[in-house]
Formats: C-alpha cells, sequence, structure tokens
C-alpha cells in the first residue's frame, strides 16, 4: 500500500486500525494503551497524534510497519517480506543498555538511528 491517498498520520491511524482491529477503535485503544476518545479523535476528527502515540503503534507493528510510512506517509505500508499483514503480531521484545532493541525475530533496532534518519527526511522536505 502506498501512500498516495495517505498524506496526514490520521489517515495512516486510520487504515492500520481497519487492517488490524476490524476497524474496533476500542480494541486499538486497548492494545496501545491510549484512550478510546483519543483514537477516535485521531481517526475521525483528524487530530495528529502524539508523539507518545506514535511510539506506541511502532513498536506494536515494528515487525510489519514500515517507519518510514508510519512517521512521514512515504514508501509502502508493510516491511518487505510481510507476505500476510494479518497474521497474529508478536509483542515479545527485550532492549539492552545501549536502547537497541531485539524483537523476538532477531532483528536488531537501532532507535536512535532511525529518529536521525527521519529528521533528516523531514528537513529535505521542509527544503523542498
Amino acid at each position: 500500500m502506498t501512500t498516495d491517498a495517505l498524506n496526514t498520520p490520521s489517515e495512516r491511524l486510520k487504515i492500520i486500525c481497519e487492517t488490524y482491529y476490524g476497524g474496533n477503535k476500542s480494541k486499538m485503544g486497548k492494545a496501545l494503551e491510549v484512550s478510546y476518545q483519543n483514537i477516535n479523535n485521531y481517526i475521525e476528527k483528524g487530530k495528529k497524534p502524539s508523539f507518545e502515540v506514535i511510539q506506541k503503534v511502532y513498536e506494536t507493528f515494528r515487525d510489519r510497519i514500515s517507519p518510514s510510512w508510519l512517521i512521514l506517509g512515504e514508501g509502502e505500508m508493510f516491511i518487505d517480506g510481510i507476505t500476510n499483514p494479518h497474521a497474529p503480531i508478536s509483542t515479545s521484545s527485550t532492549q539492552n543498555g545501549s536502547g537497541i532493541s531485539t524483537s523476538s525475530s532477531g532483528k536488531i533496532f537501532d532507535y536512535q538511528s532511525l529518529i536521525i534518519e527521519l529528521q533528516q527526511k523531514v528537513i529535505k522536505q521542509l527544503e523542498k
């Protein structure tokens, strides 16, 4: 799924809700530990989600959803190799003292590098 029609974080959250929670905002809120009212405000009223909410979504779907798509709306929604986006979500992960998180699939992810890369992309977009 490309981002042509998904220019806002609210639109992307709506797609995630429909894809993983069957459109049930209450289930999504419980899974992300965000109130139903906030989820509803993001999806139905187009309110911009906080960084903390985007971070919770990322942590929940890091093995499935591209961070560039989630945060910037760039590229494909699903990470390469995802053949069944509806398969059960693995939430087990560990974190060592360096801030590097290892998911259950064994992938190592450096949050600081991701943030720097995404900030650079935002700067480039703003310079245009």
